[in-house]
């Protein structure tokens, strides 16, 4: 075959332009090829380089700067190695493929035929050794990682055990040098003199820019709030945390003006690095009336907002003066360890500073969380708040006893984890709640939104678990990272996970890459909410001004949203990673779970793509299928669901109604006949009985009258029966589902137009035959009988 193949080719004079053609695509991999092998080299090079200089890792004398630098690099080695083995697969696919098309070598075949197949296997050769090399990169960059770590690891351990002078060393040190606060003192005057001291004009200019962000506080407050606040009924939490913050903001605008304008106009004024400390004292007091209002909203807000994060009420007041304590810690902290105050202190005075602060802190912590066991939605019991109480005892113990880095560490860790924790958790309650206000539509500009959307009041927002989702893994997903950073595992071990995240795994011959499985689920989500509005607003809007009923609208609509459904997955799939070429594994598979268990499911997909497209019967026709007889509410795909006059929904599968003899009453049109039966006395008039029932019927609104192809109403005398002339009146009405309305009221019509004429509806008459009478029988009284009846 592929000796014709060749044959073709010299015949046509097709030889030349194919092997343009090939050479054209194979450019580029030949030019990729140079460049992964120049990597490559120089990859080796500097992953060598790196563990000469810094491997093994000695913990009393290796730079973690260094070390942290290095993971970084080689994180980065690592990624592209992955990303190079990825491409050499990739390229040695489509040589294999080239190969494929060429066929096996021939006798005979054209001269260059067999140089581009010669050409094409060296090319292959090259891009296994390229594969390998990449391969091996990647190996000796994973375990050069690993050793690292594990340095920074050993130096992290060495500097956290690192012990010096305990409390009652600090404390008698200062003690026997008690003029260390003057030497301090002048030493810090000394440093913010040679940093720039404000003169005359600018302290005159800051004390302005205080008058003056007053004045403007203010002023703002009177232009934004010239209405009174007022609380709302049943308005949510996130409704409850808006006005708290309004209320706050209105009362404190004129303080933050106050510190903050004098604070930008020192920062401008004077230097920026290093900062004097007349500078961060302003900035810090800033910040920390600013976190005062936070808490304030949070946990104390003023009137009419309501307590509505935290109850009881006096708990969360003691609990509001607690983090107001902790918050002027912090101000006090900044200021003594984060400025020039800290390289004013002497090594003894800054140490028993250390602990004065580290004492109080600590304390405060304790107290609080002690406090949290009154708040409603305590997340743990006692015994866990208990052992984080002990947790910061033990932190206070190591600071006393010398472990200064070791205690730093652990308290740093934890705060930062608990104020992580605390600002998860109110995103997340805020966000939720927001999202449920929007739902149910609690607030005006909710009530308008859901309005623009063309949502009812017991609908959902369409699109909006989507977002419910988003909003939790971003959420918790930034406080997992935060938590690494806090805890510096992003500095020691971020070299390894990021390749993981965006390289991938393997499990086996699966590659796994959670970047791109991320990719998809958000392509999967935001193409699948696009497909639900094209299908429910844009597709209805369109086929509004064409000749289609209301049923092939409906149709059409349906198969948008499918079709939409498997684009959203396709697409999806793709941007994960998976290979297309794997579906048709699928598809076998599929077709022997048809075959063993699937029959039912896949015969009523078919049946539900029948539906939709012959539409023997459509949304809102009345149906009787079976025993059950209703409205047709929706064609899914795999059931149909039929609301009976009782208001119960029945699923029925789609194959039934296939198989199935099924009533439509409306599938043509709507028009229907209806029946009502008449007796009158014999005394009647017949004609005049027929003139009055024949009056009523037209009378009606919903009789049809006049219509080219059905009967107008008549009234036809059946029979005589046992007690009355039997009549029926037989009429078509416009509506067929007002069947049973229609003739409930012709009844009532024809009631009060025979009392009228004084036309009887006899009862039934029926004849009595006795047997025997009861009476005296023997002389004696029947004893079945009262007294005066048997006399």
């Amino acid at each position: 075959m592929a000796q014709e193949g060749s044959r073709s080719i010299r015949k046509n004079g097709l030889g030349p332009w194919l092997l343009g053609l090939l050479l054209a695509a194979l450019a580029g991999t030949v030019l990729a090829q140079d460049q992964a092998a120049e990597w490559t080299r120089e990859a080796a090079e500097s992953l060598q380089q790196i563990e000469n200089r810094l491997a093994p890792v000695d913990p009393e004398t290796a730079d973690a700067g260094a070390i942290g630098a290095a993971l970084r690099e080689v994180g980065s080695l690592r990624t592209r190695a992955q990303q190079c083995v990825t491409t050499a697969e990739e390229a040695i696919k489509k040589l294999d493929a080239t190969l494929a098309s060429l066929g096996e070598a021939q006798q005979g075949e054209p001269a260059e035929v067999t140089r581009e197949r010669r050409d094409l296997e060296q090319q292959r050769a090259a891009q296994e050794q390229t594969l390998s090399t990449c391969r091996l990169l990647g190996v000796q960059a994973q375990r050069l990682s690993e050793v690292l770590a594990q340095g920074q690891q050993a130096i992290l351990a060495s500097r956290l055990l690192a012990r010096g002078p305990d409390a009652w060393t600090v404390l008698k040190a200062n003690l026997i040098a008690p003029g260390q606060w003057l030497i301090s003192l002048w030493r810090l005057l000394e440093l913010e003199e040679s940093k720039g001291l404000p003169d005359l004009r600018q302290w005159l200019l800051t004390l302005g820019m205080l008058i003056l962000g007053a004045a403007a506080g203010f002023g703002l407050r009177r232009l934004l709030f010239r209405r009174d606040l007022a609380a709302r009924d049943q308005a949510g939490i996130a409704a409850n945390f808006a006005l708290a913050l309004a209320v706050q903001t209105r009362r404190d605008l004129p303080v933050w003006g106050a510190l903050a304008l004098p604070a930008i106009y020192l920062l401008i004024a004077l230097p920026v690095s290093p900062l004097p400390l007349v500078t961060a004292a302003a900035v810090g007091l800033a910040l920390f009336a600013l976190l005062i209002s936070l808490i304030s909203v949070l946990l104390v807000p003023h009137a009419p907002a309501t307590d509505w994060l935290m109850r009881p009420a006096d708990a969360a007041r003691a609990l509001g003066r607690r983090l107001k304590a902790l918050a002027a810690l912090g101000l006090v902290g900044y200021l003594l360890f984060v400025t020039s105050l800290r390289d004013a202190l002497s090594p003894d005075l800054y140490l028993l500073a250390r602990g004065i602060y580290g004492t109080v802190l600590i304390l405060n912590l304790v107290d609080i969380v002690w406090l949290l066991r009154r708040a409603s939605w305590a997340l743990v019991g006692r015994l866990p708040r208990l052992a984080l109480m002990a947790a910061l005892l033990g932190m206070l113990l190591a600071e006393y006893l010398g472990y200064r880095n070791l205690a730093s560490y652990l308290l740093g860790g934890t705060m930062g984890s608990l104020f992580a924790l605390a600002i998860a958790m109110l995103a997340s309650l805020l966000l939720t709640d927001l999202y449920n206000g929007i739902d149910e539509g609690r607030l005006g500009w909710q009530r308008r939104l859901r309005a623009r959307l063309g949502l009812k009041s017991h609908e959902l927002v369409p699109g909006l678990t989507w977002l419910r989702l988003f909003t939790l893994v971003v959420i918790w997903g930034g406080f997992l990272l935060w938590i690494t950073a806090i805890w510096g595992f992003s500095q020691q071990g971020q070299s390894l996970l990021v390749p993981y995240l965006t390289g991938g795994f393997t499990i086996g011959s699966l590659n796994i890459v959670p970047a791109y499985l991320l990719g998809g689920l958000a392509a999967f989500a935001l193409l699948l909410n696009l497909s639900r509005y094209i299908k429910q607003h844009l597709i209805p809007r369109w086929l509004r001004h064409t000749r289609m009923d209301m049923g092939a609208r409906e149709a059409v609509a349906s198969v948008t949203g499918y079709i939409g459904i498997a684009v959203a997955a396709l697409v999806a799939l793709s941007i994960a990673g998976f290979e297309m070429q794997n579906l048709a594994i699928i598809a076998g598979a599929l077709s022997v779970g048809i075959g063993f268990g699937l029959q039912n499911i896949v015969n009523n997909f078919v049946s539900g793509l029948i539906l939709l497209f012959e539409r023997p019967i459509r949304r809102g026709d009345w149906i009787v299928a079976g025993g059950t007889e209703g409205y047709v509410k929706s064609i899914n795909i795999r059931s149909t669901q039929i609301q009976t006059f009782d208001r119960a929904d029945v699923i029925v599968p789609n194959s039934e109604l296939i198989s199935q003899q099924v009533t439509n009453w409306m599938l043509a049109d709507k028009y229907g006949r209806v029946v009502v039966p008449v007796g009158v006395s014999y005394d009647s008039d017949p004609e005049q009985v027929r003139d009055i029932l024949t009056a009523v019927a037209e009378e009606h609104p919903l009789v049809l009258k006049g219509h080219p192809e059905l009967a107008d109403p008549r009234v036809l005398f059946r029979q005589f029966g046992d007690s009355s002339l039997d009549f029926e009146l037989r009429f078509f009405i416009t509506e067929v589902d007002q069947r049973l309305t229609t003739i409930s009221e012709i009844n009532f019509e024809i009631f009060r137009a025979f009392k009228r004429e004084g036309i009887e509806i006899p009862y039934p008459q029926r004849d009595l035959h006795l047997r025997s009478w009861p009476g005296r029988e023997g002389g004696e009284e029947n004893p079945t009988l009262p007294p005066r009846a048997q006399d």
